[in-house]
This record gives C-alpha cells, sequence and structure tokens, in this order.
C-alpha cells in the first residue's frame, strides 16, 4: 500500500510541475541576445527572436534594468512570453561593458541553467544594439550568420573565436587573459574588425589582423589563411596550413625570459617572380620565416609591453615550468611581462607539390 501511495504521489508531482512550465508556442525563442551599458548605468538588452508567424523576419527587442535578467524581464513584460535561452547561439557585448568589465555581464550567461556555455561571443567596436538592430531599409542579419564570422575569421587568421566557456577558462585561469573578436556593423553588412584581450574581466587593447596572426601562431592556431612575402624579384603568396609552437620559461623571478620556437607550413598558392625553381623554395620559407616573426613581434609589443595582456598564456608556462617563480610573480600578472625578453626562431617549410614544380618551372 505504501508503494502505491508512493507511486501515485510521484505521478501527481509530475503531472503538476508539466503543467506549470509554459507550452513552447508560450516561450520566446532566442537566437542572440546584446547588452550595452547605458550612461546611467544600467543593463540594456537587445533580442534576436523567432518571429510569431513563419516567413517573417526575426524579431528584435529591446528592455533595460539594473541588470541582465532585469532588462529581460522587461522584454517578457512587453511581449508576453518567457524567454527560452537553449536556442540562443550569440552574445554580443558593448565596448562599455568590456571597458567597465563584463564579470556581471557575463555572470547570468554562466549560471543561467538553459544558457549554452558554448555560445559564441563577439565584441562590438561601439554598441551590440548597432549589430543587431537594422537600419531603417536595411536588412536584418541573422545571428547564425554573426556566429560564424568568428569561426571564418579563425580559419583565415583574420581573428580568433570566442564562448562564454572560453573566456571565463580565460580570465580565471593560471597566467591566461581572454581573447575575443571584435565586429562592426559597415554599410548593413557585419564585418570583423579586430581582436579584443581582456585581463581581469576588462578590455586592455584591440589587435589588428597583423597583431592578431602573431598571437594566432604562438597559440598554434594559425592553421589557414594567405600571406604575402615580397623581395626584389617579386611577390609570393603561401597559403598557411599549419604552426607547432613550443614555449619554454628560461628565466629567474627577477629577470623573466622565454624561448619560442615556431615551426610553419605552408603550400605557394600564388607567384609572380619569373625566376621560381626548386632553390627558390628556400627563399620563400625564409620570407616566411620573417614574417611570422615579424607578426608575432607586433603581437608582443602591442599585447605585452604597451598593455600588459597575456592572451597567449605566457604564465602558464612559468605555471608548468617553474612553479616558485610563477608563486612569485602570479599576484601583479601579468604587469610583469612588460619587462619580460623573448628569443624566438621561426622556420618554415614550403610543401613542395607536383603541380607547383611544374607550374614554376620556365
Amino acid at each position: 500500500m505504501k508503494r502505491l501511495f508512493l507511486l501515485f504521489f510521484t505521478v501527481a508531482c509530475v503531472l503538476s510541475l508539466s503543467a506549470c512550465a509554459p507550452e513552447l508556442y508560450e516561450r520566446l525563442l532566442i537566437s542572440a541576445i546584446g547588452v550595452d551599458r547605458t550612461e546611467t548605468g544600467l543593463r540594456r538588452v537587445t533580442v534576436l527572436a523567432a518571429p510569431e508567424e513563419e516567413g517573417r523576419d526575426e524579431l528584435c527587442l529591446s528592455g533595460e534594468g539594473e541588470s541582465v535578467p532585469a532588462a529581460m524581464e522587461q522584454i517578457a513584460l512587453r511581449t508576453g512570453k518567457a524567454p527560452l535561452y537553449s536556442h540562443n547561439a550569440l552574445l554580443v557585448l558593448g565596448r562599455a561593458c568590456a571597458e567597465e568589465g563584463i564579470r556581471e555581464d557575463l555572470d547570468f550567461f554562466i549560471r543561467h541553467y538553459e544558457s549554452r556555455p558554448t555560445v559564441d561571443v563577439f565584441l562590438a567596436q561601439n554598441t551590440s544594439e548597432e549589430i543587431l538592430t537594422p537600419e531603417e531599409g536595411e536588412a536584418r542579419v541573422p545571428a547564425e550568420r554573426i556566429s560564424e564570422l568568428a569561426k571564418s575569421a579563425e580559419r583565415t587568421g583574420l581573428s580568433v573565436s570566442a564562448t562564454v566557456l572560453s573566456i571565463v577558462h580565460g580570465t580565471d585561469g593560471e597566467g591566461f587573459g581572454a581573447a575575443l573578436p571584435v565586429i562592426e556593423k559597415e554599410d548593413g553588412a557585419v564585418r570583423i574588425r579586430g581582436t579584443a584581450l581582456l585581463d581581469d574581466w576588462k578590455l586592455r587593447c584591440v589587435l589588428t589582423e597583423e597583431e592578431t596572426r602573431g598571437l594566432l601562431a604562438l597559440c598554434g592556431k594559425l592553421q589557414a589563411g594567405e600571406t604575402v612575402v615580397e623581395d626584389e624579384s617579386g611577390k609570393t603568396t603561401v597559403n598557411l596550413r599549419q604552426t607547432i609552437p613550443e614555449i619554454h620559461f628560461i628565466g629567474t623571478t627577477d629577470d623573466l625570459r622565454f624561448s619560442v620556437s615556431l615551426e610553419v607550413t605552408g603550400e605557394i598558392s600564388a607567384a609572380d617572380r619569373p625566376d621560381v625553381r626548386a632553390a627558390a623554395f628556400a627563399r620563400t620559407e625564409k620570407l616566411l620565416s620573417e614574417r611570422v616573426l615579424q607578426h608575432i613581434s607586433l603581437y608582443l609589443e602591442k599585447a605585452l609591453y604597451q598593455n600588459g595582456a597575456d592572451a597567449a598564456g605566457f604564465g602558464s608556462v612559468i605555471f608548468r615550468e617553474a612553479p616558485k617563480v610563477w608563486e612569485a610573480v602570479s599576484a601583479d600578472w601579468p604587469e610583469p611581462l612588460r619587462n619580460a625578453a623573448f628569443q624566438i626562431e621561426v622556420q618554415s617549410v614550403i610543401d613542395r607539390v607536383e603541380e607547383e614544380e611544374l607550374f614554376l618551372l620556365d
């Protein structure tokens, strides 16, 4: 009898809970969320949501509040629908959020049980509302298209890709900083405009395309994209295929030093010099090594020496290889990097494919 009573009680609880949960048609299916800071310190949230009727454009809705969930509540009150976050694929943060610190803005997306940690995250050059809201006469840019930008940018070496999870790991991890792509709307199209580096949840600097390539090379993620090298005999375009970095700490607490060796692999995709033969591959490899070294130097200058940001994880190298040194310098990290020294060696290998050999013969 007792078991029968428990069975009926369990069934009754399940039915009551399911009866209280809103149906799908009563939910606001969100595909993108933008968060901005107002001049008064409020959060202004802009969302793209599924239309009420098929064939129509996504809804664009906004709300303000003391926090992200408070602003979302205003949107729910306007629509009469509870937001559904499990379909969200995109989070855009306004620049003011990053300048003041994104920890509070990101907290909601970390805690909410429906929010996915793999949501793509971008930093708007100005405001997220500008990115998600179309001007009069403009077509709305779908959330999926914006989300794909980071993946395509990383594949071509223009920027990085970032998720909620990677930002949390980057800001809370030992000896790491976070990086995320910067986007801007121009003539109705959303484009990548660099890479933002964060430290202690705040914006430190924005990298250019060349500086970003230096970061990707140090992280072993410069695995695609075209690089043009040039000397007195002409230009050669090399398609990068792989970078393999090896970074070691070789210094002391008072003299931070790193050795960096990098192997770069690529293939020639175009050449305009008339005298290219097998011997010219060595010259192209030398030029490519110099070019990649230049990108790394630009990254070190902007990120480390000028802004004390460490998205390449040099601190984590000390943490692994010299724990006592890390214990001494970690409290002020990444500021000590402003005085760090680097011994960098880049070795490039150009694949000798038959098509290139035949094409480049006189």
